[in-house]
């Protein structure tokens, strides 16, 4: 999907899948069918379009740019309302759950609220600092906004301030909802969390980090919240604001905490080249050594019954949840970036920068080396179906794979390095992200591109003396 003139800087997929949009600091939004064709470009902005997004209903696109101002659209690209009044940049624009308003979050220390027809129902003005996040709660009752004053706020839908989320000393970098709702926990730069009833009332502050709290996420069933801290620990605490544990022993930050499917166990992984297994009690499972260098992912497969860990050291490394080593996934030259399950769990999939990706059964064994690439791999991800891989590089290309290391097509026309991959819900569509400032989409009809190309190189897999057996036997 060509044509923007500077970076894109969001893509999206209406929710039927039908048109994808997206936004551009060349102070566009566009529109396009699955097919590439090109629906509409929404003009108007006079300044980046920083964020576009669909309605839940798929009936109106909301842009929101740093000219002040939030443009809706219709989906075949008629203007219906330019939202006027911020006096800065706007950072972000959200429709309510219902799909009946709109809240959008400014530079101007405001949220404001609108209808879908434009009009405005209220202007939020309590922040003294930007405002960087706006969000509703999930029955749509409440809105939470997240601010550099060092404060969040609840405000009701008709704009009246419920409350000040205030003490924190510093900025707040996240703010979130419980599942169900009744719970809002903000994480700051001044080492703490903070919980409050939706209506204001402090909870608890959840002191004890000694350096910034970087996220604050609730376990699957709500019950508890783990925090992932610059001081080298996560801390689990009830909702009441007890504390169940500190998660210590890293010796470096930590990098990402995650609860396994069940809810039943965390992990965490670190820049102290190890994860670490943990109980819901805070009782530590197991230590996961063995990496030579720091740990930039870690993931639990789709059952549970594994985890993967990725390593700077060149290798990713499968567990079982008693911290059992399973296998070690080496063979990579250079770091792993990036490591995913197959939907079924029944392979593994690595990305590394040393040009290749590579295919793993769960018991270590290697299934395949994906090369082709000439640049670093960058990303790798299965299909929703699971039965294609597909790669990114900064080689300016993507690539599909079959299971078992075939080489499907290579999809050129980036002109920069592609950093993102990601297939479309129903599978039979490849959305690929670019430096070049383009999001590109590609149909994975791939039956015509396959005789077309055994059209073109026939003769030669046939006759060609320097092929391999294997080679003639492609388009068989």
């Amino acid at each position: 999907m060509g044509g923007h003139q500077a970076s894109v800087n969001h893509v999206t997929f209406s929710p039927d899948g039908n048109l994808i949009a997206t936004a551009s600091d060349d102070e566009t939004a566009r529109l396009w069918k699955p097919d590439g064709t090109k629906v509409a470009t929404l003009k108007g902005h006079q300044a980046s379009v920083r964020h576009v997004t669909f309605s839940p209903d798929g009936n109106l696109i909301a842009t929101a740019s740093y000219d002040e101002t939030v443009r809706l659209w219709k989906p075949d690209g008629t203007a219906v309302a330019t939202l006027k009044g911020h006096q800065d940049s706007v950072r972000h624009v959200t429709f309510s759950p219902d799909g009946n308003l709109i809240a959008t979050a400014s530079d101007d220390e405001t949220v404001r609220l609108w209808k879908l027809d434009g009009t405005k129902v209220a202007t939020l003005k309590e922040h003294t600092e930007l405002v960087y996040r706006v969000t509703f709660s999930p029955d749509g009752n409440l809105i939470a906004t997240a601010s550099g004053d060092e404060t969040a706020r609840l405000w009701k839908l008709d704009g009246t301030a419920v409350a000040t989320l205030g003490g924190h000393q510093d900025w707040l970098g996240h703010v979130t909802f419980s599942p169900d709702g009744n719970l809002i926990a903000t994480a700051s730069r001044d080492k703490t969390v903070r919980l409050w009833k939706p209506d204001g009332t402090a909870v608890a502050t959840l002191g004890g980090h000694q350096d910034w709290v970087s996220h604050v996420t609730f376990s699957p069933d709500g019950n508890l919240i783990a925090s992932a801290s610059g001081d080298k620990t996560v801390r689990l605490w009830k909702l009441d604001g007890t504390k169940v544990a500190t998660l210590g022993g890293h010796q470096d930050w930590v990098s990402h905490v995650t609860f396994s499917p069940d809810g039943n166990l965390i992990a965490t992984a670190s820049g102290d080249n190890t994860a670490r297994l943990w109980k819901l009690d805070g009782t530590k499972v197991a230590t996961l050594k063995g990496h030579q260098d720091w740990l930039g992912h870690v993931t639990f497969s789709p059952d549970g019954n594994l985890i993967a860990t990725a390593s700077n050291d060149k290798t990713a490394r499968l567990w079982k949840p008693d911290g059992t080593a399973v296998a070690t996934l080496g063979g990579h030259q250079a770091s792993v970036w990036h490591v995913t399950f197959s939907p079924d769990g029944n392979l593994i999939a690595t990305a590394s920068r040393d040009k290749t990706a590579r295919l793993w059964k769960p018991d270590g064994t290697k299934v395949a080396t994906l090369k082709g690439h000439t640049e670093p791999v960058s990303h790798v991800t299965f299909s929703p179906e699971g039965n294609l891989i597909a790669t990114t590089s900064w080689d300016n290309t993507a690539r599909l794979w079959k299971l078992d290391g075939t080489a499907v097509a290579t999809l050129k026309g980036h002109q920069d390095s592609v950093y993102r991959v990601t297939f479309s819900p129903e599978g039979n569509l490849i959305a690929t992200a670019s430096n070049d400032k383009t999001a590109r989409l590609w149909n994975l009809d791939l039956d015509p591109l396959l005789i077309q190309a055994c059209d073109w190189v026939g003769d030669y897999l046939t006759n060609n003396p320097n092929v391999s057996e294997e080679e003639k036997r492609l388009c068989n």
